[in-house]
């Protein structure tokens, strides 16, 4: 045995180097093969017998792996292994960022509408053209289908084809992107967007708007929302939202773009009416307006009278049935008044369906839960055909479409128009009228200077916020605005506070620019006024005047503010009043010389919400369809819960607040709304927004 030999382990072969020609793959080869097997030099089979011959049989131990082939089998091991744990990683900061940081929800329902829709259509007005949403929610709720809606320009009431136009049919609600973390780092601030689980059911997730906080009451009256300190230290004061609340919380009223083509060419008033104060009739030498395929178009010549303002009104007026149909059928528009007027209500498109059982849609058993689209329609249902054909079946599309108006009068409105000015022109006048009382822009186009002012049988009323707690009649602001400029000039009257914008900019004025209601109209004053068509007041409730020179306007859009409910009542609908006399509100609402004699002005509700320490308040932004705080609580959301369930998860089933624990976060982008329907579906881009 030689030396150092270990006893029982045969020594290997020595090999010879290989020749410089072999290629470095064949060495690699030649040093892979596992020992006792024939080389790879082997040139005959005889050299192959014979080397066999002289060879011991093949161990049955585990062959010897190269160094290149367990390094190549480490790496894999070693790949293999972080892919593992990069799958685990990532799966457990999902979760993390899931339960403390971000959490994706999708509306349901349509209590937030419309800054945030539930289960929805959305529609293109087929007679103006303007887009608006409808809600679609009651379809799952009430084994039905919505085949129509109102247009909130024209008010329109639209067909849906179900059977044709994909478009048409039902979509998912919003899927929304919630900060978790947001109120790790602050308190909720007001007019937030929140997610917090229900009080009543803590296993149900809600979102509303946050419109109290801890510490004080909270009061709803006359549409707006008050605090006062919770001690009593203070009067109550009106919130005023920020800008950007006030833009994205707004509701359109008029959009002069949006024109009805049945009613081009026709005698039917436009809604914009030259107007000068006392006449009945629309005045000659003014205004002169067309309503166009395009839109409204509106010129003024005032070279024969430069000192006299020419004015231009508002009428808030809507087509009847009959204008509609006659209008369609190219016969004379009955009743075409170029003076007529209603109150501006709260309106809302997203509550303005039409909805009728499955089975006068559908053929076949209704299934709950299931949206429109999928199924065999029924014989008798014309798709897209006229909502009367629904007449028979407990359907009247008339008392419908009148069912949609609002409830509740709103007085705070925003105007905002395109003008041009001649090199003549000299004065510029934006008029809204609230409860009777006039809020005015006056801008002077030699200085460009602007004057805020508000008033009331020709006097200007002392009402603005002043120092040292005083008020003052005016405030003014530079414009650096000029006779011969085009421009946009935006007025609003939100929230006792006249806010003012030149080509989508702010300006700041010289003085604050809120208002003190009571030095207005009283609650108990605070109704619409009508004189007669010289004065219409609320019933044309928006007004523009250029005084010298030429000029012309080509859009106008009308915008209300939103109005809340004061209500501590749950119900299919919510109302302010202690009844529900629809017919009697929109006859008064339709007839201005009845605003002076109705009484039931002085029945509007004013309701107030005590909050202690981490407690919150939380609204709907569609206040008429919305269960929020207000009819939380004992019996005023569906029965008591039995005794048994009072355990700490229902702690809170009597609270008419949200409580600091159960705020889940801030809900923070629409980043999916529903995709366009089509052979590709397509990602619907205006809705990817921010929440406000």
């Amino acid at each position: 045995m030689a030396k150092n030999q270990r006893p029982g382990k045969r020594q290997p072969t020595r090999r010879t180097p290989a020749k410089k020609a072999t290629t470095d793959a064949q060495s690699a080869a030649s040093s892979a093969v596992p020992e006792g097997t024939a080389s790879a030099n082997a040139t005959s089979g005889e050299d192959v017998k014979h080397s066999a011959a002289k060879t011991s049989p093949p161990s049955k131990s585990k062959p010897i792996e190269s160094k290149e082939k367990q390094f190549a089998d480490s790496i894999r091991v070693a790949g293999q292994r972080e892919t593992v744990e990069a799958i685990v990683v990532a799966f457990i900061l999902a979760m993390f960022v899931r339960l403390f940081v971000f959490e994706v929800f999708v509306i349901p329902t349509g209590s937030m509408a419309p800054a945030l829709m539930g289960a929805h259509k959305d529609i293109w007005c087929q007679e103006c053209g303007q887009r608006f949403q409808i809600g679609a929610s009651i379809e799952e709720q009430a084994m039905s289908v919505v085949v129509g809606g109102d247009c909130p320009n024209c008010r329109y009431p639209n067909s849906l084809d179900l059977a044709n136009e994909s478009g048409d049919k039902t979509f998912s609600g919003d899927r929304i992107l919630v900060s978790k973390f947001a109120y790790a780092m602050h308190d909720p601030d007001r007019w937030d967007v929140v997610v917090f689980k229900t009080p009543t059911n803590p296993k149900r997730n809600f979102i509303k708007r946050l419109v109290g906080l801890p510490n004080e009451i909270l009061e709803i009256y006359h549409g707006d929302l008050y605090s006062r300190p919770l001690d009593g230290s203070k009067d109550a004061m009106i919130l005023r939202k920020p800008e950007d609340k006030l833009m994205a919380m707004r509701h359109l009223v008029y959009d002069s773009a949006f024109q009805p083509q049945a009613f081009v060419g026709t005698e039917l008033p436009t809604r914009m009416q030259a107007w000068q104060p006392g006449l009945e009739t629309p005045p000659t030498g003014s205004w002169q307006i067309e309503r166009t395929a395009e839109g409204l178009k509106a010129q003024l010549d005032s070279t024969q009278s430069p000192q006299q303002r020419h004015w231009m009104r508002y009428y808030h007026d809507f087509p009847t049935s009959d204008q509609w149909a006659a209008a369609k059928g190219s016969k004379p528009i009955p009743d075409a008044r170029p003076f007529d007027g209603r109150a501006i209500t709260d309106f809302y498109a997203y509550n303005s369906f039409y909805n009728v059982r499955q089975k006068t849609v559908y053929a076949g058993q209704p299934k709950r839960g299931l949206f429109s689209g999928g199924r065999d329609f029924a014989e008798d249902y014309v798709s897209g055909g006229p909502l009367q054909q629904f007449n028979g079946f407990n359907f009247d599309a008339d008392d419908e479409a009148r069912a949609h108006s609002g409830r509740h009068w709103v007085g705070d409105l925003m105007v905002e128009a395109e003008l041009s000015t001649g090199p003549g022109s000299e004065e510029v006048v934006v008029e809204l009228v609230e409860a009777g009382v006039l809020h005015q822009c006056v801008i002077d186009l030699k200085t460009g200077q602007a004057t805020l002012q508000l008033l009331l049988e020709g006097q200007r009323l002392s009402a603005f916020d002043g120092p040292e707690g005083a008020t003052v009649d005016q405030v003014t602001a530079s414009t650096g605005l000029r006779a011969g400029d085009s421009f946009s000039v935006r007025l609003s009257n939100f929230d006792n506070q006249l806010l003012l914008w030149i080509d989508g900019s702010q300006i700041s004025c010289d003085g604050p620019t809120t208002y003190q209601g009571d030095k207005v109209r009283t609650g108990a004053e605070s109704y619409p006024r009508f004189e007669n068509n010289g004065n219409p007041l609320d019933a044309a409730p928006v007004a523009l005047a250029v005084r010298g020179g030429k000029a012309s306007v080509n859009h106008v859009v009308l915008h209300r503010d939103k109005y809340y409910i004061s209500s501590k009542e749950a119900g299919p609908e919510i109302i302010d009043y202690p009844f529900d006399g629809l017919h009697q509100f929109l006859r008064v609402y339709e007839n201005p010389s009845l605003w002076l004699e109705t009484n039931f002005w002085s029945l509007r509700r004013r309701t107030e919400f005590p909050l202690a320490d981490d407690q919150f308040f939380t609204m709907g932004d569609n206040s008429p369809q919305s269960a929020d705080a207000r009819c939380w609580g004992r019996g005023r959301f569906g029965p008591r819960l039995p005794e048994r369930y009072h355990d700490d998860a229902y702690s809170y089933s009597d609270a008419t607040y949200v409580p600091r624990e159960l705020m889940i976060g801030k809900a923070l982008f629409v980043f999916w709304p529903h995709p366009w329907s089509g052979t590709i579906p397509m990602p619907n881009f205006g809705r990817f927004r921010l929440i406000e």
